[in-house]
């Protein structure tokens, strides 16, 4: 299921390659992971102009087509997206044609592991199906990280937490997964994942 808000009336996607000044010329930071047999993208924004980011949205929907990418789980929230101004990008993977997935994990608020489990599921359901997934947030290396450790945990249940950490971080460098709250939050995946099973099945 795609999951995205229809498009605002007003030209939200402003991240125009002319304005701001120069795009930044570095190719978009593209990496794969491996988790069993699945093979998984996941990179920062493409396009984002917030700070003193210049990425220009037109290479990086270029560097995501030659990567063969199908689908793209988003996880910023709508407010991030206009901030970064790439207000439009969902409509602009459609152009595309690349299926945009917008599940917000908000990195303002609580995690919850109820909201973490959906889109690892949904990320399951993808990848099963044998599309081409890419998952990004803003920088890609902290709700994105966390969302693949959980995944990784998900699948191999003998996988314990700080393989899982590594793994993020020998694909996207020691910064991933960037907040004690993500790090904590992975490391008691086990115990608060086994509780939230009791407590399903007790409905």
């Amino acid at each position: 299921m795609v999951l995205f808000p229809p498009s605002s009336p007003e030209n939200e996607w402003d991240s125009d390659d002319a304005e701001d000044g120069i795009a930044d010329q570095d190719p978009l930071d593209l990496n794969w992971l491996n988790i069993l047999d699945f093979h998984i993208a996941v990179c920062s924004l493409p396009g984002n102009r917030y700070a003193g980011a210049r990425r220009s949205m037109v290479a990086d929907l270029e560097t995501l087509k030659k990567a063969e990418i199908e689908h793209v789980v988003v996880l910023c929230t709508e407010d991030e997206m206009k901030r970064c101004k790439v207000g439009g990008i969902l409509d602009r993977y459609c152009e595309k044609g690349l299926v945009p997935h917008h599940l917000p994990l908000d990195s303002e608020h609580p995690l919850s592991l109820a909201s973490c489990l959906r889109i690892v599921k949904q990320l399951h359901l993808l990848l099963m199906a044998g599309h081409t997934t890419l998952v990004h947030c803003t920088d890609g290396l902290g709700r994105s990280c966390l969302i693949l450790a959980l995944f990784a945990m998900y699948l191999d249940e003998s996988l314990d937490a700080n393989t899982a950490i590594d793994m993020m971080r020998e694909a996207r460098g020691h910064a991933a997964i960037q907040t004690i709250k993500q790090y904590n939050f992975i490391m008691e995946y086990r115990r608060n994942f086994s509780e939230y099973r009791r407590a399903s099945l007790c409905f």
